[in-house]
């Protein structure tokens, strides 16, 4: 290619971009394509659930005392004591879909229906899911379990579920309750314990919708056992415990041994049974915690001229552009004469030769 006829190439787009650089779009800043992720929030419990059998154990008639039951509130293990119904904690018969709730003189007719459980639930349950998983959750009032007809009481109270962000957990809460003699039939109360292990748990997830089961860790556990108790027996398909901090407190009621394998003919039955912790619609944004907002967009400047006439900014725009196509044709013009001189001789005298 000639020098003469780069300089024309050079002059047509040289023009081009003056002609078509007014009218081009701005660049746009690729921060601005990107999504906003939606802003994670904690989730606020409103009334949760808890559902608990316990264990078979619980739900075996005992050798003596004609009955293992439960009661809602604080029980001595009298008559007096006993109600299936105490504020936010309730007892009841489950019996395939039949739920009933027992009084003192049915709380033994489960052991005459078969399948049928003693089931303890908790409602009312407040608390939070965090954005990272992590949960707790917590319910007010006591249940009681009196072990061979209410020679042998103890109490939960206020328990309270602490979900890890990986999943693992536990059950916690206050223990109460009496160290029973069962020849001489005498109970005297204990100390209360605050805050005591009673479930440990893995791989749960929860999300505040619909209902989770949890299944309390109890396989292979490992205790240590008060001297003067039954040793724990650490072999078979079913050898396990509660944790430490529960079986504790039981070496002081005098049902240790209901709590980990130690050799005797109910062993088996001693494994926890599940947990279910049940939500309702009532789950919501904190309205304490605030969703740290995207960072708007700066607004446009407003020029100078925002209050001349559209028509006037029309036709300024329009000025513009046409003075730029007669820059950029003068300019050509002036490339063309310098790269073929005997153009000059044919052009009219305008004032370019």
């Amino acid at each position: 290619m000639s020098i003469s006829a780069r300089r024309i190439w050079v002059a047509l787009f040289m023009a081009l971009a003056i002609i078509l650089g007014p009218l081009m779009p701005p660049p746009t800043s690729a921060h601005a394509q990107e999504a906003t992720p939606a802003p994670q929030e904690t989730r606020t419990i409103r009334d949760a659930q808890l559902r608990w059998s316990i264990s078979d154990q619980l739900q075996k008639r005992p050798p003596v005392g004609g009955v293992n039951y439960l009661t809602a509130g604080i029980s001595d293990g009298k008559k007096t004591t006993y109600s299936a119904n105490d504020g936010d904690v309730a007892i009841k018969i489950v019996n395939g879909d039949s739920v009933t709730s027992p009084t003192w003189n049915t709380k033994n007719n489960f052991l005459r229906m078969g399948n049928a459980q003693q089931v303890v639930e908790f409602s009312g349950g407040h608390g939070a899911i965090n954005p990272d998983g992590s949960a707790t959750i917590a319910w007010e009032g006591s249940m009681s379990f009196n072990f061979f007809g209410g020679m042998a009481v103890f109490s939960i109270t206020n328990p309270h579920l602490v979900v890890n962000s990986g999943g693992t957990g536990e059950l916690r809460g206050d223990l109460s309750g009496y160290r029973s003699d069962r020849v001489k039939l005498t109970k005297h109360p204990l100390a209360p314990r605050q805050d005591v292990q009673i479930a440990t748990f893995k791989n749960v997830h929860i999300d505040g919708t619909g209902s989770v089961v949890i299944s309390p860790e109890y396989a292979g556990r490992e205790i240590e056992v008060e001297q003067g108790n039954r040793p724990q027996v650490r072999s078979g398909a079913a050898w396990g415990a509660w944790p430490q901090e529960f079986v504790d407190f039981q070496f002081e009621t005098g049902l240790s041994s209901f709590w980990y394998t130690s050799g005797g003919s109910t062993d088996a039955a001693k494994v926890p049974h599940p947990i279910t912790v049940d939500f309702d619609a009532k789950t919501e944004q904190d309205p304490t915690i605030t969703p740290i907002p995207s960072p708007e967009p700066p607004k446009p400047v407003p020029s100078e001229s925002s209050d001349v006439p559209a028509w006037l900014r029309i036709l300024g725009g329009t000025l513009v552009v046409l003075s730029s196509v007669i820059s950029a044709l003068s300019l050509m013009g002036v490339l063309l004469l310098n790269a073929y001189p005997d153009l000059r001789k044919h052009l009219p005298p305008i004032g370019l030769n």
